[in-house]
């Protein structure tokens, strides 16, 4: 069904399974996962194609939206797969690592780290537990937070929305974004992204967790099953102002609901540069980053 390079083939919920199917064969980035190309398809104008045996994607700007961003994933002919996008774009941005480590001749190429766009990930069992020093404020948080409210708090894991729940989170998004400073054209395509996503929610094996007080949605979290070892962290969102400790509690809940047997993984994607998702994100001491470049023409 997907087009060849250079022309792409709109971004439909038909394509899922298609483009799963390839990108189970590298490591998770997050760009690549299905339901954000379909999500964050902003404005319906996103595409992937096929060039030498590479996933080639053009999407919208996460935080702006407006221009198109090119990317690939793949290992075969890279040089001469990038030499052919950068004629119609003025270079790849959220470039994989792996497409880096199968470049022949990189020295040819500008590349540098897009360090905005790396992908924070966390084994499912240490935000289970809160083990280590590091998290140690976690644990406390979390534990004080529940002695605090204690029976005013509940939580629920679901895997079905119903049109009542979706209205409470989207509301709570609203709230989330006006107590958190950032860029206006991000808050606008978060809310067009998650509203893409309730469209089609069937499609998705997600892992909706719900944090109430007094029975007010007060915060939710949307994990996917990717595979038998990994998880997405889609969106999670909490209003601070019902109780400052209450974004801790529902990832540790979130993460509860997870399977966290043999050691799975969970990607948080990336934190875009925004000064509230960086401290957040970095406070939780992830094992890892998936990094991503952007690559260019000219001597790096």
């Amino acid at each position: 069904m997907i087009k060849s390079f250079p022309e792409f083939t709109k971004i439909t919920i038909d394509l899922k399974q298609e483009i799963s199917e390839y990108t189970k064969k590298y490591e998770l980035y997050s760009d690549f996962s299905f339901a954000n190309l379909f999500s964050w398809n902003t404005d319906d104008k996103a595409g992937v194609c096929w060039l030498n045996g590479n996933l080639v994607v053009k999407l919208p700007d996460y935080v702006y939206g407006g221009e198109h961003l090119y990317s690939i994933l793949g290992h075969q002919r890279i040089d001469e797969s990038v030499a052919e996008i950068l004629k119609i774009a003025g270079r790849l941005d959220l470039v994989p690592e792996v497409v880096i480590g199968h470049m022949e001749n990189p020295e040819i190429y500008a590349i540098a780290e897009d360090r905005d766009s790396f992908d924070y990930v966390y084994y499912v069992e240490r935000l289970r537990e809160l083990n280590g020093s590091k998290l140690k404020n976690k644990r406390q948080k979390v534990h004080h937070t529940k002695n605090d409210l204690g029976d005013r708090l509940t939580f629920e894991n679901i895997n079905k929305l119903n049109k009542e729940l979706q209205v409470e989170m989207l509301e709570v998004l609203s709230k989330w974004q006006k107590q958190t400073p950032q860029p206006a054209d991000h808050t606008r395509l978060e809310q067009i992204a998650i509203n893409r996503l309730f469209s089609h929610i069937d499609h998705f094996e997600l892992h909706i967790t719900t944090a109430r007080i007094d029975g007010k949605l007060a915060g939710f979290s949307i994990h996917e099953t990717i595979d038998d070892k990994n998880y997405i962290c889609h969106f999670e969102k909490a209003i601070l102002d019902e109780h400052d400790g209450i974004y801790a509690v529902l990832i540790n809940e979130a993460a509860k609901s997870l399977d966290s047997s043999g050691q799975k993984n969970v990607n948080w994607e990336q934190d875009l540069g925004i000064p509230g998702l960086k401290q957040i994100k970095r406070s939780y001491a992830p094992y890892k980053f998936q990094k991503k470049y952007w690559v260019s023409s000219g001597i790096s």
